[in-house]
């Protein structure tokens, strides 16, 4: 849903909460961090998720044949590649 959001709509939405709900953060640094959060966050979360599908699965399950634990094996293995 995040990426069907106009920035123009985040912006407005954020204005308006800012200005009723929050009057102390309006037109400050962590109103901008947030808004900027939630504007690319979802974009960064797409190339991840892109990235950790691109592994295959076999790699991983090897690791875990050479004696791995479950999270040492993504860790040794399939982050490496995924990054």
């Amino acid at each position: 849903m995040a990426h069907a959001l106009p920035a123009v709509v985040v912006g407005l939405s954020l204005v308006f909460v800012g200005l009723n709900l929050f009057p102390a953060l309006y037109q400050t640094v962590f109103m901008v961090a947030f808004a900027y959060a939630v504007l690319f966050l979802p974009n960064a979360a797409g190339s991840v998720r892109a990235a950790a599908a691109s592994v295959p699965p076999v790699l991983e399950q090897v690791g875990r044949t050479l004696g791995l634990s479950p999270f040492n094996a993504w860790r040794r293995v399939a982050l490496p590649i995924a990054w």
